[in-house]
């Protein structure tokens, strides 16, 4: 049958693997399930006929055979191993394909391998019309922890945050491929991964790297310890995504710590399938495939042994964070969150917000059932395209709102090690589902090119908590919040979630772009200045009043930037860029653009400590004509073309030092390490002055108050 496989309708196709799956799980050896598949009429009719399939067969170990005719077994073998005449380097060719074909079987071997996968996507398509309806089962909102406002108990979990670096371990999700965002290389012109996207002039992933150093850092001035959080990158090979990361590693030097204090896992590639249940060929004996999701993370990180890395460093918990959400370090967001978790000696827990009505994103909820003679709980997320399916309506909470009755899912995740660890042998791979949203092209049996939706077996990792259950007695009250081993924590929506996942079209919105997490992240840092510092903003029109830049280690918490940033007035179309730490910034008037960079940010060669640049500005009045106003430019890539400008670049252990002074046009103050820069106000505007610095003639120290406050003095 080497021309056309014929398939069966779903449901008969799915008996016949089920059928085939259980003799095949009850084979003792490969041999045997080789044996089973030899037996089967689609195995036998299609290897009839010589071809350069069967050829290719002779002489290959029995997982080879294995893995070659479960292809077959599943039908998709006319598609998959169709060969031209004449097709060049055939033998080779059959050779990468089998490589990537025995992968798959074994990284799906709890499943049954390369059958049992194809088996999962039909019963998801056969299911896409039903419902998952069960009617012992409820879907409430879930109790949360509010840390919109400023709370004794939030300030009580900051602390807990900071002070539990201790035992926190970072894990990155930066395998997506981006492929709504349509990054490229611009000079070789290849596809870039989401990673990569450069949000604010440092890609995402150095944005994520950027928010964890503040907290390090703010745990050195706090304690005068160093420490570096042990970090594992979830990457993939779509778009060179690995590779591209360990180039950015270099390229920062590993952010300041040796190379063995990150891990990297890697996440396989799945076939795609169209909504007929074909197998996706890109060309001749190249499969199409796509990352099969984050939900793969566990998984990965015990085949890795990256659990028992992470213990050996005295990790018992772990922040998760997604990359494509670059504000979730918005002020103490990053330190309350965990510092619930393990106030509470939580196992599992959700970063969340409101979440608009009519918006792709999921909803979490407590699921109630009711078992014997106990209730049991769990926090869960429900993707939006599972609402019908759940008897979820996508309605607001009440008449005439924009919100939902169920918080957003931020994946944004806190995790107790060894619990995950432990579900990872019973759930390898959670919340599994299929997406069938997207059109690609296909190559069929004939050679010829289709076009039809497609998608591919994906898991999520928030779906692990679906089996951390909470049981509790009927006869008993219990406060749900503090009793459930889950937790979720509510936050202003502005400072929790804005996507980077699509590219800007004209016309097509500005949610979920790099433009609308620009303006998300623009409007925060105006409610900064202006309700926190004390600034004013003159003749203010229009979206920005101010553009600003900060490294996260300048707080990141705000009530500690608004100690070194306070009052003044600033201009329209003014730029404020501020890569320093050591800051003391008082009644600043600027009109124009003020860039201060600090060479020792966080000390020197990266190492947390106390020989850092400084700047003191009082009373200082800046007026220059900042950016070209004539030329567009691309803000949230920080690609702003200048006219004039004010930098204080800050060499090594340097201090600038500016105090009732205008500095006016185009000016560069360069600071050499060891050395101490004055402005003097006279009659011309400033002189300058430079000293010899022997050591720091300031510095910020921090104390915690009865209050729970952290408070800075000089």
């Amino acid at each position: 049958m080497q021309a056309e496989d014929i398939l069966l309708p779903f449901t008969e196709e799915i008996e016949y693997l089920e059928e085939l799956l259980e003799q095949l799980e009850e084979a003792d050896s490969i041999e045997e399930r080789l044996e089973i598949l030899d037996q089967q009429s689609r195995v036998q009719e299609y290897l009839v006929e010589s071809g350069p399939v069967n050829t290719f067969l002779h002489g290959l170990s029995p997982e080879c055979s294995y893995a070659i005719k479960s292809i077959i077994v599943i039908g998709q073998a006319s598609i998959v191993f169709r060969i031209p005449e004449n097709y060049p380097e055939q033998f080779e060719a059959l050779r990468e394909l089998l490589q990537e074909v025995l992968s798959i079987d074994k990284h799906y071997g709890f499943l049954g391998g390369i059958i049992g996968y194809h088996l999962q996507v039909l019963r998801f398509l056969a299911e896409r019309n039903g419902t998952d309806l069960h009617e012992e089962e409820q879907y409430l909102p879930p109790p949360t922890f509010d840390i919109t406002k400023d709370s004794l108990e939030r300030r009580h979990a900051i602390l807990e945050g900071i002070e539990g670096l201790t035992c926190i371990a970072e894990i990155y999700v930066i395998g997506g491929a981006g492929d709504r965002l349509g990054l490229v290389d611009s000079k070789t012109g290849e596809s870039l991964p989401a990673a990569c996207l450069p949000f604010c002039g440092k890609s995402l992933l150095e944005g994520l790297v950027r928010d964890l150093q503040a907290r390090e850092f703010l745990y050195f001035k706090l304690f005068q310890r160093r420490l570096h959080t042990p970090l594992v990158f979830m990457t993939s090979n779509e778009k060179h995504n690995h590779k591209r990361i360990r180039e950015i590693c270099k390229k920062a030097k590993w952010f300041g710590r040796s190379e063995d204090e990150i891990m990297f896992i890697t996440q396989e590639s799945v076939p795609v399938l169209t909504e007929e249940g074909n197998w996706v060929l890109e060309e001749t004996l190249k499969l199409k495939t796509k990352p099969g999701g984050h939900g793969v993370i566990w998984k990965l990180l015990e085949d890795s042994k990256a659990y028992d890395w992470l213990k050996q460093r005295g990790c018992k918990k772990a922040i998760v964070r997604q990359v494509n959400n670059p504000i979730a370090g918005t002020d103490h967001m990053l330190c309350s969150f965990p510092g619930l978790g393990i106030r509470y000696n939580k196992k599992f827990g959700f970063a969340s917000c409101s979440r608009l009505v009519g918006t792709a994103e999921g909803s979490l909820v407590l699921r109630k059932r009711v078992v014997e003679n106990s209730r049991r709980y769990c926090l869960s997320n429900i993707e939006y395209t599972d609402y019908v399916q759940k008897g979820i309506e996508d309605t607001p909470s009440e008449e005439g709102g924009k919100y939902s009755k169920f918080p957003t899912n931020v994946n944004l995740l806190f995790v107790d090690l060894d619990t995950v660890s432990s579900l990872t042998h019973d759930v390898p791979l959670p919340g599994l589902l299929i997406n069938m949203k997207t059109d690609v092209e296909w190559i069929d049996a004939k050679g010829d090119r289709q076009k039809n939706k497609a998608g591919r077996l994906e898991s999520t990792m928030q779906s692990i908590s679906d089996y951390i259950v909470d049981r509790i007695p009927l006869s008993k009250n219990s406060n749900k919040k503090n009793e459930l081993c889950s937790y979720l924590t509510m936050n202003a929506r502005e400072k929790t979630i804005s996507a980077t996942k699509n590219s800007y079209r004209k016309n097509g919105g500005i949610e979920e772009t790099p433009e609308g997490a620009y303006r998300d992240l623009q409007r925060n840092h105006q409610e900064l200045l202006s309700d926190y510092c004390g600034v004013s903003f003159l003749d203010h029109s229009g979206e920005y009043p101010v553009h600003l830049f900060f490294h996260p280690a300048l707080g990141p918490l705000w009530s500690i930037i608004q100690q070194k940033f306070r009052g003044g007035s600033i201009y329209p179309h003014s730029v404020i860029d501020l890569e320093i730490t050591e800051l003391d910034c008082e009644n600043l008037e600027l009109d124009g653009q003020l860039h201060i960079q600090a060479q020792n940010l966080l000390g020197a060669d990266g190492v947390y400590g106390k020989s850092l640049g400084r700047s003191y500005l009082k009373n200082v009045n800046i007026r220059n004509q900042g950016i070209n106003r004539k030329v567009k430019h691309c803000f949230w890539k920080k690609e702003i073309e200048t006219t004039e400008s004010c930098s204080i670049l800050l060499e090594g252990n340097s201090e600038f030092h500016a105090e009732n002074v205008v500095i006016e046009g185009n000016q560069v103050f360069r600071v050499k390490d060891g050395e101490k820069m004055i402005l003097e106000s006279s009659e011309n505007g400033f002189t300058i002055h430079t000293e010899k610095l022997l050591k720091p003639s300031w510095n910020w120290n921090y104390s915690v108050n009865e209050n729970l406050e952290i408070i800075l003095s000089k």
